[in-house]
């Protein structure tokens, strides 16, 4: 990992215990509950769904805090977690894929819903040469449509992107969705609430 990750990854760290923390804390049960990295904690819903979103998590942080999970009882949950890994980690796709399985082998206690991958712009990174590009992420998808089990896949990939990259009128950096982009986000969400 570069310099300019590691100081990004020590502060993610420090960011995740207090969220986890506070996430213990508030602990309700809920009907249904979203998990994930920054695209879950930016989203803002206006649904009935309750968010555990901790900006840059990957899997091993989300199987870390399963049992934060477990303390919501919700109906349903909505994994969207994955992209980090390929940033934060030297994890082939293979191993994160299997992350997620184990994830979602955990909540077979509720209904399981995992959002694959969107696409990125990456014109837009401050830090470059970073792994996660879109033919990384639509990698990762594919084989996630392919292996992955006991969870309902939702494929926004092909609604945000436009010539081969994430759709300017839906991101805000080349990665995270703007309002628009998240009424796309929410509405996809929807149908299965």
């Amino acid at each position: 990992m570069n310099t300019s990750l590691e100081a990004i990854w020590q502060l993610i760290q420090k960011d995740y215990q207090n969220k986890v923390a506070y996430f213990k804390k508030y602990a309700k049960k809920v009907d249904h509950l979203i998990v994930g990295d920054s695209m879950v904690a930016y989203y803002k819903p206006t649904l009935n769904i309750h968010k555990l979103g901790i900006a840059g998590d990957t899997t091993e942080g989300v199987l870390n805090r399963i049992n934060v999970i477990h303390l919501y009882e919700p109906k349903k949950v909505f994994l969207h977690i994955g992209t980090n890994d390929l940033v934060f980690t030297n994890d082939s796709d293979e191993d994160i894929m299997k992350r997620i399985q184990s994830i979602i082998d955990q909540l077979q206690a509720y209904e399981v819903y995992f959002i694959l991958p969107l696409p990125v712009d990456s014109q837009y990174f401050l830090i470059r040469d970073q792994p996660r590009t879109n033919e990384r992420l639509y990698q990762l998808k594919t084989l996630i449509l392919e292996k992955i089990k006991h969870a309902t896949l939702i494929d926004m990939y092909e609604t945000f992107l436009c010539k081969d990259v994430l759709c300017k009128q839906y991101h805000l950096d080349g990665l995270h969705l703007n309002k628009k982009g998240y009424e796309i986000y929410e509405k996809i969400i929807k149908k299965h609430l």
